[in-house]
């Protein structure tokens, strides 16, 4: 049932109200005039409100007031019947919500990622699910380069609530749209409860909402209880706007590039930066809704009240001094999206530009004058309040190609190297580069200096050591796993480095893992 139909069901009765909100403003809307003196019909402060009288308004000198009240006096009485319709309206409405969550809940899972967790739902039996790009970005990266995630699902208790299942499930990762901020995943194991009834599926709405149509969101904020309902009305549905893109960009930014896009970077070039990331973005339908979505809703599905289902995903939200504004990817999106499955889960090596960092260095290690290598940081704080430096990136030019002289200023103390400038520009060719992505030890390898990693080693769960590297043909062909004779560093020995880089190799990689070590 729609809100708006509830407000004018119930808007003929309201006359009293509207009189005491009126001899409320008399007091404070000032009429025009020179700023810090009064109108000259204000009484000097608001009448008692226990000396007025409703439908009197001779008490107050605000021609405004009377209006406002003589308008209130002249609603028509409403007709027999119309409190009892509102009141059932409302409780039919109530039903609705309470069915809709016993239909529906049991659909929509917990996610946990990287140290985080989201939310998601199931849109079939075979255990497919979907979540937001931002849940799924967080998943472990194995040892083919595919992402993995954590599932739980939930049941309704004696009380009637929703509470987790202990047992915990895996999914893959197949296939995810940044710009549309969707993932779409795959279970490795059906849940032996499903045996029988089959999972609870969430179906994708073939319709659109309007403004003023009632909905529903189910998520596992981290403020809340799990599995928890948010009711709402749909504002408006259209493309995103830049502002709103904006918003959402810079909080991806700050994820998964931070600094090295934004921090330390000239107004106008974050904006042209802003403005590249956003273009792919501007043209994604979302819906926005009063439903307050918080940190860990997201995933969830966006639910119609009258079948259950999904006309929406819970994407983000545009917090402002005034308020909120909650925002859902519209169906159509999601519809699109799942147009065309992959027949095997998403390969994507972690890339060094995106490693999140709130300071870089670029160093000649060599002491050759030409810098190869860029050190990469974040500030972390600890409980005790103490902030810390940890290293989260390295990135080498073995071969020193790279031109650095555009990126070079002069200063009252000599020329130095804009470093920031050089990251967000992505101006150094990194023929190795060694990241954490989450618990996996990155180490990729562009060993002919074409521009594409044809080697890579993990090192799972922060390890040094990998037991099989992959590989590679070309920037467009897939990842090969192989198996190594025995476990080793995820740094290569000198002899695969080419020779050419040989001994700056040893120099400035092996040297700084030595040194690191010894310290």
């Amino acid at each position: 049932m729609k809100q708006t139909q509830l407000c004018h069901e119930t808007g003929r009765r309201i006359a009293p109200t509207a009189q005491l909100i009126a001899l409320l403003a008399a007091g404070l809307i000032i009429s025009p005039g020179r700023a810090g003196e009064p109108p000259g019909d204000w009484a000097g402060g608001l009448p008692s409100l226990a000396d007025a009288r409703f439908g009197e308004p001779t008490l107050l000198k605000s021609g405004l007031a009377r209006s406002l009240i003589d308008d209130a006096m002249k609603v028509e009485p409403a007709p027999p019947g119309a409190e009892f319709r509102a009141v059932q309206m409302e409780t039919t409405r109530g039903i609705e919500l309470a069915s809709l969550y016993r239909k529906a809940a049991p659909g929509v899972v917990l996610i946990l990622a990287g140290g985080g967790f989201g939310s998601g739902f199931v849109i079939n039996k075979e255990g497919w699910l979907l979540t937001n790009h931002h849940v799924a970005r967080g998943g472990n990266l194995r040892e083919d380069l595919s992402r993995e995630v954590t599932v739980m699902f939930g049941k309704f208790n004696d009380q009637g609530a929703m509470e987790p299942l202990p047992d915990k499930y895996r999914a893959e990762v197949y296939k995810w749209d940044w710009a549309r901020d969707l993932a779409l995943l795959k279970l490795k194991e059906i849940p032996a409860w499903a045996g029988q009834t089959g999972l609870p599926v969430i179906r994708v709405a073939e319709k659109s909402v309007n403004p003023g149509d009632d909905v529903a969101a189910i998520g596992n904020a981290g403020v809340t209880l799990l599995w928890s309902m948010k009711p709402g009305v749909v504002q408006g549905v259209g493309r995103r706007l830049a502002d709103l893109a904006g918003d959402f960009a810079r909080r991806e930014l700050r994820a998964e590039q931070a600094a090295n896009v934004l921090v330390g970077a000239q107004p106008s070039e974050i904006e042209k930066e802003l403005e590249r990331q956003l273009q792919p973005m501007r043209n994604v339908l979302v819906i926005q809704a009063t439903c307050p979505i918080l940190h860990g809703d997201s995933g969830g599905p966006l639910l119609e009240l009258a079948e259950g289902r999904a006309v929406g995903i819970t994407s983000y939200g545009n917090q402002e001094v005034l308020g909120a504004a909650h925002f859902f990817i519209h169906a159509s999106e999601i519809r699109d999206f799942l147009k065309d499955v992959p027949a095997r889960p998403v390969q994507a090596l972690p890339s060094f530009w995106e490693t999140a960092a709130t300071q870089c260095r670029i160093v000649d290690l060599d002491t050759n004058g030409q810098p190869e290598t860029i050190i990469l940081s974040r500030t972390v704080l600890s409980p005790g309040g103490l902030r810390t430096n940890i290293l989260v990136g390295l990135g080498w030019d073995l071969a020193e190609s790279s031109d650095l002289n555009p990126f070079r200023r002069k200063t009252p103390s000599g020329t130095v190297l804009d470093e920031a400038a050089v990251i967000r520009g992505k101006a150094m060719h990194l023929q190795m580069y060694l990241i954490d992505d989450n618990s996996t030890r990155v180490c990729a390898y562009d060993l002919d200096n074409s521009g594409h990693y044809g080697l890579v080693r993990l090192g799972l769960n922060r390890s040094g050591f990998c037991e099989s590297e992959l590989y590679s043909d070309g920037p467009r062909q897939p990842y090969q796993v192989r198996k190594l004779a025995a476990k080793q560093p995820v740094v290569l020995p000198l002899d695969r480095i080419p020779e050419a880089w040989r001994a700056r190799y040893e120099k400035v990689v092996i040297g700084m893992f030595k040194a690191r070590r010894a310290s």
